[in-house]
């Protein structure tokens, strides 16, 4: 895919048939030393795009929804794996919050491409975060459940906010193949850390 409109589509591999991060999230990042408390300050510059997920995000900026999704829709008019989708579903979120930005960034991505979206058929088991998790080998089996089977044979769009290691969309994916009715598995997350 070729860059499109100050996104840097990045393909990530892993279990999933094809994938995207749509641009790196941080461009670089200085230590500052530490604040009055001890915590880490950092002078940090973020893409476009992982300004306005960190905004949406970690500022809790909604309103970032829209401009995300003017951001990516060149994209998603360029992938041709979306015209296979039947479904969307996001990953299932580590927190409780009462906005939880992977499903809003689902159901707005869902919404634009013409497809459902579901956000009952993958359930979190743990509040294991893979970003918790040391070491390569780390697994993270058994941390998500399906909770519901289709009815019929279907391909599925994950969408992931921010991806990192990728354990968790790997087994995200894993979890899905236990359905024999799920044939293509698609992912699309906003940005992708730089690890």
């Amino acid at each position: 895919m070729k860059r499109e409109q100050g996104i840097n589509p990045i393909r990530l591999v892993g279990a999933w048939t094809e994938g995207y991060a749509l641009d790196h999230h941080i461009l670089s990042s200085t230590y500052m030393g530490e604040d009055v408390y001890g915590h880490p300050l950092f002078d940090t510059t973020r893409t476009k795009l992982g300004e306005m997920l960190f905004q949406f995000k970690y500022r809790y900026k909604h309103d970032q929804l829209d401009s995300i999704m003017e951001e990516i829709i060149p994209f998603l008019d360029e992938w041709e794996a979306l015209k296979n989708v039947d479904v969307v579903i996001s990953v299932p979120p580590s927190k409780t919050r009462l906005y939880q930005p992977a499903e809003e960034l689902g159901k707005a991505v869902a919404l634009y491409i013409g497809k459902h979206y579901y956000n009952d058929v993958l359930v979190k088991s743990s509040n294991i975060q893979s970003k918790d998790l040391s070491g390569d080998k780390a697994s993270m089996t058994g941390v998500f459940h399906l909770a519901k089977l289709a009815k019929r044979t279907y391909n599925v769009l994950i969408v992931d906010d921010l991806y990192s290691t990728g354990k968790s969309l790997n087994e995200c994916v894993h979890t899905l193949r236990t359905d024999k009715m799920v044939k293509d598995i698609y992912v699309l997350t906003i940005t992708k850390t730089n690890r």
